[in-house]
């Protein structure tokens, strides 16, 4: 069963941008993907005109996109939407981008950063690898990947979460 109810919306004092918001459980997310244009983001393939559907955010960009009184979900936060909300959860199916922005698995997945870096490596003294998670439409669920990205090579979509 579905769990998840309308809550409301709110506008991102930093550019005006407006989102809808839904209510799953106790905790409200932005029920869209996030086009705070933060430097060095990308729109699907930098088409421009294609960044209403959202912005892809390397990881580090991610950890500071949401706008005040938000936060990027951590992995326990989505793992509660997986134990909450069955298939029909509104999630647009926008795959992924490398750091030169060629994006793919367009209508076929959707990544989101969490806030968890329970899978890290360290490489000349620096954390290089974070936690996403994954929609697949061909099994249409959300999949909570046993892998990890590399921070600074991906890029994925970010909801963000009311604290």
């Amino acid at each position: 069963m579905c769990t998840h109810l309308h809550a409301s919306s709110i506008t991102d004092s930093r550019d005006g941008e407006h989102y809808t918001t839904i209510k799953i459980g106790r905790s409200e997310w932005m029920a869209e993907n996030l086009r705070y244009n933060v430097r060095g983001s990308r729109c699907i393939n930098d088409i421009k005109k294609l960044c209403n559907l959202g912005r892809y955010y390397s990881f580090d960009m991610a950890e500071k996109a949401c706008p005040s009184g938000w936060h990027l979900p951590s992995k326990k936060e989505w793992n509660s939407i997986f134990e909450k909300v069955d298939n029909t959860f509104d999630l647009i199916l926008l795959g992924y981008c490398f750091d030169e922005g060629k994006c793919f698995d367009l209508d076929k997945n959707a990544y989101f950063w969490t806030s968890s870096n329970d899978y890290e490596w360290i490489v000349n003294l620096n954390v290089v690898k974070a936690h996403a998670v994954r929609f697949e439409s061909a099994k249409g669920i959300l999949l909570n990947p046993p892998n990890s990205f590399f921070k600074a090579q991906y890029y994925f979509n970010v909801r963000c979460v009311k604290n």
